[in-house]
Formats: C-alpha cells, structure tokens, sequence
C-alpha cells in the first residue's frame, strides 16, 4: 500500500479534495479557485481521462439554473456552451405521426453531458492548471474519518495488453483539507456515510426504467423536414433530439411499462438480422418521423451500446461534519423527465460558495441547512416523474396520466397560471425557482387533479376485471392440463440433468 501526503499550504479552508472530474466536481473546483476560497484543489477520478465521444454520452438540457452557474464561474464557458449547442424552443409530443402537445422553452441549452463535461475541462486546462490538479484512475476505496483520509483503488499500466489489469490501494492523507464528494448516483462516499456517520440515512430507490441510444449519422435529420433542430419531440416513449455535428440522437426507455419480447429486443446485445428489422419496426411503430434516416448500419451500432439506468437519491443530511460534503448526484440523483440533472447539481455548487462566503468557519454545516430542505422537494418531483411515466401499467398509471392532461387542460382555459414543468425547463424557469417552489405548485395542483382522476380511472379498471374475471376462469380451466403436462417434462428433464451430474 502507498500513502500520498497532499501539500496543505494553508490548512484554514484554502485546500480542497474533489472526488470525481464529472461536470460537478470540475464547476465547483473553477468556482473554488475563481472565487478565492481555495488556493489549491486537487481531483481524484476513477476514470483514465476524459470521454469526449459523443456516442459514450447522453442529451441533457441546461435551463437558466445550469446557466446561471456557468456564468458565475466562467462567462466564456456559457458562450461556448451556446456556440457548441442549439436552444430548445419547445418539446413537441407526439402520438403516432401525429403531435398533441407542445411545451415552450427557448431558455433551454439542448446538448450532451460530455460537451459539458469537456467544456469545463479546456476552462481548467487553460486557466487553472496551476492552481487544479487532476489525478486519473483514481477509483475510491472508502475514507477515514479519524485519520481523515480516503483510500483509493489506483489502476497502474500493464506491461502487455493481454496481462490481468493490476491496482495498488493509495493512501491519500488530507491533512485540513476538506472533501467535496461529487462520485455519482452510486457514491462510495455517501455509502461510507451511511455506514460509520451517527444519523446518516439515506434513500435509494432505483428509476423503473433503463436507457439506450440510438444514433443517426451526421446530416440525416434533413431528409425529414418535419423534424426540426430547435425541438425536441417525445414519441411514444423515445426521446428524440439533436446533438453536435448535426446527429440525431433517440433515446430508447426500457422498463416493466414494456411487453416482455420488447424488453428482451431492446436489451439484446447480438444484432442479427432478425433483431435489426424488429428494431426498425419498433422504431417505426413508436416514432415514424425518425425511422427513415436510419441506416441499417445505424440499427446494428445499437446492440453494441451499452444500457445505462439510475436511481433517485434522498439524503437525512448532505455533511460529514466540517470534513466532507455531498454534491450532486452523490446527493439527490433524480430522474431524467424532471429535466435537473446537471442543473441542480451546479446550483449546488453555488449554494456551496454562499456557504463559504457567509460562514466559512462551518460551511459545510451553513451548506446542509441552507440546501437540504429544497433538495428535498426536487426528490418528490423525481418520485411522481418516476412513477407517471415508468410505472407499470395498470389504474395508479392511468390515473396519473389523466391528472397530467387534466392539468394541462386547466392551465390551457385559464384556471392555473403555469404547470411545474413550465417553472424547471419551460417558458417561466427564468429567473429560477426554488424547487420548495416549483413542488409547491405541483402539490396544489395534484391535490385536487390526482383523485379525481383517480376516482374516474379505478372503478373502470374494477368493472373491467370483474367483467373478464368469468373468461379468466374458464381459460385457466381449459389450459390447466397443458400447465401440468409442461411442469411434468419440466420435472423430468431437471430429475434427469440431476441425475446426469451426480454420475459425473
């Protein structure tokens, strides 16, 4: 095992550890330096570098929130955001070729996580070299309290590429540096916490749905005129948009709304040409206007991708005492329909250095009491956004489908002047809201929509299922022999694949 002692130059809250290069902790490391509250920032990565192939990324948005922090570290970084990116005017939703409804932005940056991602790095490489310092592969092990240090998992290089890749646990001693946490939805610290910190708990609770991207080549949304880059379109269940180089991007939802087959074909990881057409089928079914710019070859880079999903996050407090702190998805991973991923995570990292400005004796203590209650409403949004959009079919769905409508139908006649949606990534989200804001109206507005809806959707499912339930019956009965001939085979071949390996 190797210990590295970090150089404290100034132990009184002049020297920062960052866990994780992700947009996060690259933002609050700039603002650290930017804003003098640190001389020297150090960064440990699990990552060997930086991922700059768009084809390893995914679309996110940057409302007037992630803005507003981009601006506050490095206006440069806002421009070069804009001039790499298109705005979002609208989201078009669609029902077959058909749209029925639109929601309006144009406050809204449309890109991908690694444009961010690489942003931030080219502002660190070019101004701040001196003063932030990056340690690749650097996977976390856990941390130490009592000694204040963090242990990490170090990859070293491999003689020979057919050679087992080797790693030595490091030993890295802060000293008086204080940590910032910023390792993601499934952070080594937050578990750390969880674990040895009186009082820490926290709630995690996996999205119903899976993600996987399918990409158009460069150029070949025109030869649709009806998609536009300004908009963003969502048809049935795949979220269709415009990345850099002018490459259409479709985001294909995977969760239990889906028929089993369905499911088994859009996590398949072999392309065979069987696979390939029931794909372009199913892309055609759901989102006719992507279907025809995509090559055969587009279909079968599909299979290759990996599938990607999450969970939402919800934290009893966001600090290790005066040592460490929880930032973004460590803190509250949501869900990606809410639309504050990367938003909520830069508003972090503003906070953060409110917290520093005021009290920086306790910062980490002023940052918890000053973040966590509004952290904590954006958690009930990414529950229902969870829940309304994945959750397996059945009346709760339907009846949370019908409140969304119900709603945007009261706001369309006047009875509410905005929806919760149009106050995170819609026309109204600038100047930004707290999400204790934002939940409020969705609160009031579901208090009365939710169990209307429910009243009218529960006893239609209830008819329907005592209507069925006689045919139900009668199919069990005539299928009954059937099942138990199947389970006999079934016990057969396993009696005899028993009995094969004992006498082996």
């Amino acid at each position: 095992m190797t210990v590295e002692q970090v150089d404290v130059h100034n132990v009184e809250n002049n020297r920062f550890i960052i866990i994780g290069a992700g947009p996060v902790g690259l933002l609050a490391a700039i603002l650290l330096v930017q804003e003098k509250h640190a001389a020297q920032v150090t960064i440990y990565e699990a990552r060997d570098g930086l991922t700059t192939d768009l084809h390893e990324s995914y679309p996110i948005g940057v409302n007037p929130r992630g803005s507003r922090a981009l601006d506050r570290a490095r206006p440069d970084m806002a421009i070069a955001l804009r001039m790499r990116s298109s705005m979002i005017d609208a989201w078009r939703i669609y029902a077959g070729s058909r749209m029925v409804a639109e929601l309006p932005s144009g406050l809204v940056v449309g890109t991908t996580r690694s444009t961010i991602n690489e942003i931030l790095y080219e502002e660190v490489c070019k101004h701040f070299q001196e003063q932030i310092k990056i340690h690749w592969s650097h996977r976390l092990k856990t941390l130490d309290i009592l000694e204040r240090s963090l242990i990490f998992d170090v990859k070293r290089p491999r003689a020979d590429e057919e050679l087992a890749q080797t790693y030595e646990e490091v030993t890295v001693q802060g000293g008086g540096a204080r940590v910032l946490a910023c390792d993601g939805v499934w952070s080594v610290a937050r578990g750390f916490a969880e674990k040895h910190v009186e009082g820490f708990t926290s709630n995690v609770s996996p999205w119903r749905v899976q993600f996987r991207l399918l990409f158009s080549k460069p150029g070949a949304g025109k030869l649709v005129p009806k998609l536009e880059p300004r908009y963003h379109y969502v048809m049935g269940g795949i979220y269709l948009s415009i990345i850099e180089e002018d490459v259409w991007v479709l985001g294909l939802g995977i969760g239990e709304h889906l028929p089993r087959q369905t499911r088994e074909l859009l996590t398949a990881t072999v392309a065979t040409p069987e696979r390939i057409a029931a794909l372009r089928a199913y892309v055609t079914k759901k989102a006719p206007l992507a279907a025809p710019f995509l090559s055969a070859e587009d279909l079968e880079l599909y299979f290759t991708r990996k599938t990607f999903g999450g969970a939402m996050v919800k934290v009893s407090q966001l600090n290790i005492g005066e040592w460490a702190v929880l930032l973004g998805d460590a803190a509250h991973s949501v869900i990606p329909p809410t639309g504050e991923g990367f938003n909520s995570g830069a508003e972090d990292v503003e906070v953060l250095m409110e917290a520093l400005r005021l009290t920086p004796a306790q910062p980490f203590t002023a940052y918890n009491k000053m973040r966590l209650p509004d952290l904590h409403a954006l958690h009930n949004l990414a529950i229902d956004a969870n829940e309304s959009n994945f959750g397996k079919f059945g009346p709760e769905k339907v009846s949370r489908l019908l409140a969304t409508v119900l709603v945007a139908l009261a706001k369309r006649v006047g009875i509410f002047s905005h929806t919760w949606e149009d106050l995170s990534f819609g026309a109204d989200a600038s100047p930004p809201k707290t999400y204790i804001e934002i939940a409020s109206v969705w609160r009031w507005q579901r208090i009365f929509i939710l169990p209307l809806s429910r009243l009218a959707i529960w006893p239609i499912f209830l008819l329907v299922w005592l209507l069925l339930s006689p045919f139900r019956a009668i199919f069990w009965v005539i299928t009954r022999p059937y099942r138990r001939v199947e389970r006999e085979e079934g016990s057969k071949s396993s009696f005899g694949g028993r009995s094969k390996a004992k006498r082996i």
